[in-house]
This record gives structure tokens, C-alpha cells and sequence, in this order.
């Protein structure tokens, strides 16, 4: 009985906050269906995604006041440790696009390209769209819905729900990837709820999550998970076998991507427990004491 009451009070929370969202979103959705032409320009999209972000804080904030009596920033953006916690959000998130290179280096299945075209303004412009649409997924699923359900469940049991549901949240891109990109996008969902859970706050998810992206997409021109966000070139070409490349879905397609992912869960596995930094050159509590 003490189960069902704790289910359904995480259940109505998180139907409540997607229902909000969900209303506030109608009015850019309206917008788009009123927009004619094939495709949208960027300055729409980075409207569009802006609104986004706007409406899932909104959604956010009225939950933790008027349901969870919370603070907005337990959601997960506490100043200490901000810089450091975004900056090794970043090199994780590089690195892992840098394994996935260097493997398909050695295989002989990328080629490096000129860049013909390469625009840094546009470049610019692509990395504040990669950097919105990145903090309002991180808000959505690690933000509110995983902290939902870790205070009636637990962090391992939060951790896979989320992940699952973000996920879902692909599942259109996932009719071209395949099976095999859906264990990505779970795996990516386990990342980066574990890289929550580390530090308990949504910059390190948010900096990994933008690396990655901004990386594979906007800078090398590759398909992140079925969409293309690229410039207009491309630095390098993946042309060996689909199920280790990800074909025309990119890295989270085939297992390059897995194994860039697992290594990321693996290198945060091993970051628990160790000391953070206090941002002044010294020592506090562990990740895993946070």
C-alpha cells in the first residue's frame, strides 16, 4: 500500500508537469503550423527553442512552488561548482566524440574533409540552439521528472525510468535508427542521469549533453540521433559499416557511439567517491557524499 501511495504521488507530479508544459507549448506549435514553407530558418528555430526553454522552466518552477514546496534551485542549478562541473561536462563530452574519431581513424572508416563553407557566425548561431535545446532536456527529464521519482524510488531506480522516457522522447528518430540507437539513447539517458546523480546538479548533464551535440553535429557535420545540424559542411565523413558508424542517424546509431557512451559512464563511475573542487583551488565533499 506504502508503494502504491509513493508511485501514485510521483505518477500525478510528473503527469501534471508534462500536461503543463504540454499547454504552455501550444502557442509555438500553433506558430509552426502557421508557417508555410518546407523548413524553418534558423532565427524561427532559435525562437522556437527559446519559447521551449521558457515553457518547461515555467512548468518546472509552478511544480516545485505549488506541489513539491521546493526551492527552483533544487532543480538542479546551484551556483557551487558551476564553472567546474559545466567545464568537465565539456571535456567529457569531447572526449568521448575523440574516441569515437580515433576508433573509426583506425578502421579506416572516416575521412577528413576541408570544411568548405565554414561560417563562425554561423557556427554561433547553431551553438546557442544546441545549448537551449540541451538545458530544456536536461530540465525536462533530469531536472524535474528524474528527482520525481527519486524521492519516492531512489537514485539506480530514477536514474532508469528517466532514461527510458528520454528515450522515448526520440522515438521518432528511433523508426530510421534502429534498435541498436535506442540502446544508445538509453545508454546517453543513463549518462547523463548518472552525471545528475553525481553532483547533484544539472550542469555537468547540461555540459556533456552540449559538447556532444554541438561536436558531432554543428562543428563535424555529422547526424546527431536522425537530424542534421550542421552548417552547411562538413569536417569529416563516416563511410565504414552502418552498425559500427550509425550511418545516415550519426555516432548514436552504431557502436562507436556505444563505446564512447559506456566509456563516459564508466569515467563518471569512477569520479564518484573521488574529492571536488570547492572553485577555489581546494577540497570539499566527495561527489558521492553530495
Amino acid at each position: 500500500m506504502h508503494q502504491l501511495k509513493r508511485a501514485w504521488g510521483a505518477t500525478w507530479r510528473i503527469l501534471a508537469f508534462v500536461l503543463l508544459w504540454s499547454v504552455l507549448l501550444i502557442p509555438s506549435i500553433a506558430f509552426i503550423g502557421s508557417e508555410p514553407g518546407e523548413g524553418l530558418g534558423r532565427g524561427l528555430q532559435l525562437f522556437l527553442e527559446l519559447f521551449g526553454l521558457a515553457a518547461v522552466l515555467l512548468a518546472a518552477g509552478a511544480m516545485l512552488r505549488f506541489a513539491d514546496r521546493r526551492t527552483f534551485r533544487s532543480l538542479g542549478f546551484a551556483p557551487a561548482r558551476a564553472g567546474w562541473d559545466l567545464l568537465l561536462g565539456l571535456l567529457l563530452g569531447g572526449a568521448m566524440i575523440t574516441l569515437a574519431l580515433v576508433l573509426a581513424q583506425l578502421a579506416g572508416w572516416s575521412e577528413w574533409l576541408p570544411g568548405t563553407g565554414f561560417s563562425w557566425s554561423v557556427l554561433g548561431v547553431l551553438a546557442l540552439l544546441v545549448l537551449v535545446n540541451s538545458i530544456t532536456q536536461e530540465v525536462l527529464v533530469r531536472g524535474y521528472i528524474l528527482q520525481t521519482i527519486e524521492r519516492s524510488f531512489g537514485g539506480p531506480t530514477a536514474v532508469v525510468i528517466s532514461s527510458l522516457l528520454f528515450t522515448g522522447l526520440h522515438a521518432g528518430a528511433l523508426v530510421e535508427g534502429g534498435v541498436l540507437a535506442g540502446f544508445n539513447l538509453f545508454a546517453a539517458g543513463l549518462l547523463l542521469g548518472v552525471a545528475f546523480t553525481t553532483t547533484r546538479n544539472l550542469w555537468l548533464p547540461i555540459g556533456l549533453h552540449f559538447s556532444w551535440n554541438l561536436l558531432q553535429g554543428p562543428v563535424l557535420g555529422v547526424a546527431v540521433s536522425g537530424q542534421a545540424l550542421d552548417g552547411g559542411w562538413k569536417l569529416v565523413r563516416l563511410d565504414g559499416p552502418s552498425v559500427f558508424t550509425g550511418g545516415a542517424f550519426g555516432l548514436e546509431g552504431g557502436l562507436l557511439g556505444t563505446t564512447a557512451t559506456v566509456s563516459g559512464l564508466v569515467a563518471l563511475l569512477l569520479l564518484r567517491g573521488r574529492p571536488q573542487r570547492d572553485g577555489m583551488g581546494g577540497e570539499s565533499a566527495s561527489y558521492s557524499d553530495c
